[in-house]
């Protein structure tokens, strides 16, 4: 009998192209063999929340699970079995801050997220993230559950607000967007929850990723692996660095794991 696992990919870098835009024809074909395997169960880790994986397409007929928004909302095909929103009060917090600032900022709701104002500059860099458009609302927190916020700042920026709140951290996107991400809610904890909601042990998982937010994930499993256009810090956290992702980097790990042939 073989022995079951489970394995957990990051989006952005890993199993999308990013530079492309694409998904590379051979994660695809990997990902559908895996598929076909009974004792495997395909989970994807990621910072987007689940009507931002359009770019995952192709690939959706395959996953059995989605962490998203960094472990606040997981769903067990289409059930959701964890759902935690920021607290209001941090939420306030964040907000009054942010305007304080004249930061332009977001929230990441379970349905559609919003910007506090979406001029030229905001929708070319959800362009670039390969992001949708959020809605311009400032008061979307006032009707709706926030999961996540963000905004736009310099480095000097991100690092004031990352020395003065202790219970979050300032993850950077694209070049001067940041999250706020709660230090106990992450790619990790998510991870970590579904390995004992399926009864799943750390030597039974395996995480792929690229990014300095995939830390934690690699961190709750034994083994990991970097892709070849993964940051430097993450690779010195990975069990094996592959190829980069539009290099059959996916496919050639998988056949070194002997996952697939």
């Amino acid at each position: 009998m073989k022995k079951r696992r489970i394995l957990f990919f990051d989006v952005d870098g890993t199993l999308y192209d990013s530079v492309n835009k694409t998904v590379h024809p051979s994660t695809l074909s990997a990902i559908k063999t895996i598929h076909k395997q009974d004792d495997t169960v395909i989970a994807v880790a990621t910072g987007r929340a689940f009507y931002m994986l359009d770019i995952i397409e192709p690939l959706k007929p395959y996953i059995d699970i989605y962490i998203t928004i960094n472990g606040r909302i997981i769903y067990n095909k289409d059930t959701i079995i964890y759902d935690s929103p920021m607290p209001s009060d941090d939420i306030v917090r964040f907000k009054r801050q942010f305007m304080d600032q004249n930061l332009n900022f977001g929230f990441i709701g379970k349905y559609k997220q919003a910007i506090h104002t979406l001029d030229d500059y905001a929708r070319s860099m959800f362009d670039k993230a390969s992001l949708p458009c959020p809605d311009e609302d400032p008061l979307f927190n006032l009707e709706h559950d926030v999961y996540q916020m963000w905004a736009f700042g310099t480095k000097k920026t991100m690092e004031a607000f990352n020395n003065y709140h202790e219970d979050y951290d300032i993850v950077p996107w694209l070049k001067d967007g940041f999250d706020i991400i709660h230090k106990d809610m992450h790619k990790g904890s998510g991870v970590l929850k579904v390995l004992n909601t399926l009864a799943f042990t750390k030597d039974e998982a395996i995480a792929f990723g690229d990014a300095n937010n995939d830390i934690p994930m690699f961190e709750a499993v034994d083994t990991s692996v970097a892709m070849g256009n993964a940051t430097k810090n993450l690779k010195r956290h990975a069990s094996i660095i592959t190829n980069n992702v539009d290099e059959k980097g996916l496919e050639n790990a998988l056949k070194q794991l002997k996952i697939i042939k």
